[in-house]
């Protein structure tokens, strides 16, 4: 038995799997990130972004497929607030499952621990700050439920506390810009320190596409860095899929004697169909991405650097955009009738729609993502200060 984790799962359909990917889960320690919460309870938190909720079947669906643990230290499992994520983990609970990454201010963070082949094993799981996150800032508010902040000091300090207890250590983390083929040099920065303070693998999610992956050396060990798994299952209504969210891959972990032995890169489609989704397995050279070309810029650091600028010139705009929409600026996006009803609503309704503004606002200069997108636009078109 191995552990095997898998990237986002939501959906208002039943999720199908193949037979073979259906004994890989059954068979081993599977996780998967459970994207949202269950729906029919609780109310829309104030948020930039889509509110999304999954019907409660889901989790009795994951856990008959052999899913053992539900990640939900993500950016939409507190989308319907505390009450929702409270019965979620119920949820989860009732069918004899487990849950990490989200928790109550009265308790600590869970870890889940295991023991596999003599290896003593623990897995912690934390997504970069956004609504919803259990961070200092929310706490020191009275926010009393939420989910583990990446780059908050306590889940570093979690690591550290961790880390002489088991012999690998494992970060499933939820970050990242979505819908790029690379990650961001401030989380390959940071994910690399989260190995020097003692994670021995990191799997992460959210970009919705897959990404590279790479080999990190630290404590006089090798280190392995998985940037994004892609989508496991992500059916919402409404929602039109491009190819790269359909295909992607998870990946099995074998251990032996204290010590990672190997793993195996699982890839896998999305089918949707009228009433349900399924994924099925395949061979990479069946999916519309390679590994080699996504790891190869993480190797060449002037063509990760040229590929980077490209990404960010691209994404800045937007968030140019969305300080027009908060502040109720003119922009160039818009109309010239549009721009003139703006300047009359910030005239005579300053304060119409503010709490939604404010949202945006947030996060803008909040999210990590977008602060790190900002900033490497900002001082790329500033220029590189001179001795």
């Amino acid at each position: 038995m191995g552990i095997f984790i898998c990237g986002d799962v939501v959906s208002n359909k039943r999720i199908e799997v193949c037979p073979e990917l259906a004994r890989l889960i059954s068979e081993n320690l599977s996780f998967c990130n459970l994207e949202a919460p269950i729906s029919g309870v609780g109310t829309p938190i104030t948020k930039a972004g889509p509110h999304i909720c999954q019907d409660s079947t889901i989790i009795a669906n994951l856990a008959n497929l052999g899913f053992d643990v539900f990640c939900l230290a993500n950016n939409h499992i507190f989308d319907y607030g505390a009450i929702a994520l409270q019965s979620t983990m119920d949820t989860i609970t009732k069918y004899d499952k487990s849950h990490i990454g989200a928790y109550s201010a009265l308790t600590p963070p869970p870890n889940y621990l295991t023991q596999i082949d003599n290896t003593r094993i623990g897995i912690i799981n934390a997504g970069e700050s956004q609504f919803g996150a259990l961070d200092s800032v929310n706490a020191f508010l009275g926010a009393q439920s939420g989910y583990v902040d990446l780059f908050d000091e306590a889940f570093v300090q979690n690591i550290v506390g961790l880390r002489p207890k088991v012999d690998v250590l494992i970060a499933i983390v939820h970050a990242g810009l979505e819908n790029v083929d690379l990650p961001l040099p401030q989380f390959r920065k940071f994910y690399k320190f989260l190995c020097d303070m003692g994670v021995d693998i990191i799997v992460g999610h959210h970009p919705h596409w897959a990404q590279g992956y790479e080999r990190y050396h630290t404590r006089g060990k090798e280190c392995l860095i998985f940037y994004s798994l892609g989508n496991f299952a992500f059916c919402m209504p409404h929602h039109i899929p491009n190819q790269r969210e359909q295909e992607s891959f998870g990946v099995l972990l074998e251990f032996a004697d204290g010590a990672l032995r190997d793993f195996r890169l699982c890839f896998h489609k999305l089918v949707a169909m009228s009433e349900s989704c399924k994924v099925t397995m395949c061979q990479e050279k069946e999916v519309g991405f390679s590994l080699e070309t996504l790891n190869a810029p993480l190797l060449d650091a002037q063509s990760y650097q040229q590929a980077i600028l490209a990404i960010v010139k691209k994404h800045f705009e937007d968030y140019r955009f969305y300080y027009d929409l908060a502040l109720l600026a003119p922009s160039r996006r818009l109309s010239l009738l549009s721009n003139l009803k703006t300047l009359l609503k910030n005239w005579l309704f300053p304060h119409r729609g503010l709490a939604a503004r404010q949202a945006l606002l947030l996060h803008n200069i909040h999210i990590p993502t977008h602060r790190f997108v900002q900033e490497i636009a900002l001082k790329a078109e500033i220029g590189s200060p001179t001795p």
